[in-house]
C-alpha cells in the first residue's frame, strides 16, 4: 500500500511540474511573440522613416532632389516635343545655383537641365535648357 501512495505521490508530483512548465512555457512564448511584434513594428517604422529620409535627401553630383515634381517641354531639341508635349520630371536643386530648378533625365547621358523660366508658345509649359547638362 505504501509504494502505491507512493507512486501516486511521485505522479501527482509530475504532473503539478508538467502543468508548471507548460504554464512556463507558455508566458515565455507569448513574452516572445509580444516582442517579436513590437520588432516588426519597429523594423517597419524604421524602413519607412529611411525611406523618406532618402527620397527627401536623394543627392548627385552636387544636386540634390527637393522631392518636387514639375511638368516640362524640352521644345523640340528631344527629337518629341515639337508640339510642347510635357514630360513630369522630378526637380532637383543645386546650391551653386540659389532659386533654380533642375530636372533630370534618364537619356541624353543622365543629364540635369535648368528649368528656363520661359513657356512653350504652345502647350505654356515651362521649357527647359540643354546647356547645363552635368555628367
Amino acid at each position: 500500500m505504501n509504494k502505491i501512495k507512493e507512486l501516486e505521490n511521485r505522479l501527482a508530483s509530475i504532473e503539478t511540474r508538467k502543468a508548471n512548465a507548460l504554464k512556463h512555457y507558455e508566458e515565455t512564448m507569448r513574452g516572445l511573440e509580444a516582442s517579436a511584434e513590437a520588432l516588426a513594428r519597429e523594423l517597419e517604422q524604421a524602413k519607412a522613416e529611411a525611406k523618406e529620409a532618402r527620397k527627401q535627401h536623394k543627392t548627385l553630383l552636387g544636386f540634390t532632389q527637393d522631392g518636387g515634381k514639375m511638368t516640362v517641354t524640352f521644345g523640340g531639341w528631344d527629337g518629341k516635343s515639337y508640339n510642347g508635349e510635357g514630360r513630369s520630371l522630378s526637380t532637383w536643386t543645386h546650391p551653386a545655383h540659389p532659386g533654380a530648378v533642375f530636372v533630370k533625365t534618364a537619356n541624353f547621358g543622365g543629364c540635369f537641365h535648368k528649368v528656363t523660366g520661359e513657356l512653350h508658345e504652345v502647350s505654356g509649359l515651362p521649357l527647359v535648357s540643354y546647356h547645363c547638362a552635368v555628367n
